[in-house]
C-alpha cells in the first residue's frame, strides 16, 4: 500500500482510509495475495461501467509518462529485503 500513497506523495493512512470507505461502499473490493492487499472494482457495483468510463477519460489528460507509471502491473511482490 506504501506504493501508492508513494506514486500520489500523499498520507498512507489517508489513501487506507479512503480505500476502505469505497470497499464498505460497495465500489471496491479486495483481493488478499500473501500481505499485498489488491483492490479492484466491483463487477457488482452498479455504476462501475460510467465509473471506469470517467476514469478512462481522465486519465487520457494525464502525460504520457505518467500514464505508463499508472499502467505499470506488478505481477507479485517484491522478495523481501530487496532495495
Amino acid at each position: 500500500m506504501t506504493g501508492n500513497a508513494d506514486f500520489f506523495d500523499a498520507n498512507l493512512r489517508s489513501v487506507q482510509r479512503q480505500l476502505e470507505r469505497l470497499e464498505a461502499g460497495g465500489v471496491l473490493v479486495d483481493q488478499r495475495i500473501g500481505r499485498t492487499k489488491l483492490f479492484s472494482f466491483n463487477p457488482r457495483y452498479p455504476f462501475r461501467k460510467p465509473l471506469v468510463a470517467l476514469v478512462t477519460e481522465a486519465k487520457s489528460f494525464y502525460p504520457k509518462d505518467l500514464i505508463e507509471r499508472l499502467d505499470f502491473n506488478r505481477r507479485r511482490p517484491r522478495r523481501q529485503g530487496k532495495p
